[in-house]
């Protein structure tokens, strides 16, 4: 589409622009996106699913008990006894009428459904058998396995630069974006400073880079950066006291950041994606939300939606009667 409109990214410059553009918020090359799935990367919608009125705004959040408490609220009513932490899936064995989770490789859990809400980074390396990943009895269907390999598992992170003082010159703008060019494509290319973390300078890495800084120690990550700051600020700025480097690649609970889909992805993944396996399995996540995956509301969507209808085939005559109260409840809350 770039191409046709007489774009090509010739200079460091050019890919620069197209990175921010694309590649920023994406996580995928231009060239490699598929343009049937491919969403606006400014469009956000509210909590609870789209509004008419939800209005194109990135909030970031400053509270000391961080973005973890939001989920921590949704989840007050859930007894402690029912929510198992620290237990790692290591097999799911479906039947027509069960679904049974083997925990740590001990205790097993089961019930007539089941909502599986693993990242499509964990899915992928399930279904491709890499070592101790979750295995699948009977293994899943091949229509699934294909559906799973056409959300691709891409990588986003964060770098977090906490210094004692601020040494860049301070506006009157809420943020400050900045850029850097080189001839790698997206080398730590931009820069976020902002009043509501004062002495912070947040870096976006994405793609082969992100893997790379996951990998890496963050004393070598600390060391690229702050080699470019230098370039920007002068020799004499300090280093940080401490820095907070995403790692979800090496993560293998998460094994990726989010979904992206590529050129020639089917137009009906998200169905085969969201289809039940064997009537009992059911799937969700950000993966799966096909009106705007990627993002965290995405998985809470998604599963609301899965979620909704296993209570309708539980209890069909109380379903919508116990539905209203859900919502009712969470926009109180």
């Amino acid at each position: 589409g770039f191409t046709k409109e007489g774009w090509t990214p010739l200079t460091p410059l050019d890919n620069f622009t197209e990175w921010v553009k694309c590649d920023f918020d994406s996580a995928i090359t231009p060239d490699e996106a598929s343009l049937l799935l491919y969403f606006p990367p400014y469009t956000y919608y509210a909590f609870l699913g789209p509004e008419p009125n939800a209005t194109a705004v990135d909030y970031l959040v400053t509270d000391r008990k961080g973005y973890s408490f939001v989920t921590e609220c949704l989840a007050r009513n859930f007894k402690k006894d029912r929510v198992k932490l620290n237990s790692v899936v290591t097999a799911v064995h479906t039947a027509e009428d069960c679904v049974c989770a083997a925990v740590n490789g001990s205790s097993r859990y089961c019930g007539r459904y089941g909502i599986m809400t693993f990242s499509i980074g964990t899915l992928h390396a399930a279904v491709n058998k890499a070592e101790n990943s979750v295995c699948f009895k009977p293994p899943l269907p091949t229509w699934k396995q294909d559906a799973i390999r056409n959300a691709t598992p891409v990588f986003y992170g964060k770098v977090h630069l906490l210094f004692n003082s601020s040494f860049w010159n301070v506006t009157k703008e809420d943020q400050q974006v900045l850029g850097y060019v080189s001839n790698e494509r997206g080398y730590y290319a931009s820069y976020i400073i902002d009043k509501l973390t004062p002495n912070v300078i947040t870096v976006d890495v994405a793609e082969n880079l992100a893997v790379r800084v996951s990998n890496q120690s963050e004393k070598e990550t600390i060391g690229e950066v702050m080699t470019i700051l230098r370039k920007m600020f002068g020799p004499e700025i300090p280093d940080p006291y401490r820095a907070v480097v995403s790692k979800w690649s090496t993560d293998p609970l998460f094994s990726c950041s989010y979904t992206a889909y590529r050129t020639g992805v089917p137009e009906n993944v998200f169905d085969l994606l969201l289809k039940p396996v064997n009537g009992s399995l059911y799937f969700a996540g950000e993966s799966m939300n096909s009106s705007d995956y990627g993002y965290t509301h995405s998985g809470y969507g998604s599963g609301a939606y899965v979620a909704h209808q296993i209570a309708h085939l539980l209890s069909p005559s109380h379903y919508h009667h116990i539905a209203a109260e859900i919502r009712h409840k969470v926009k109180a809350d």
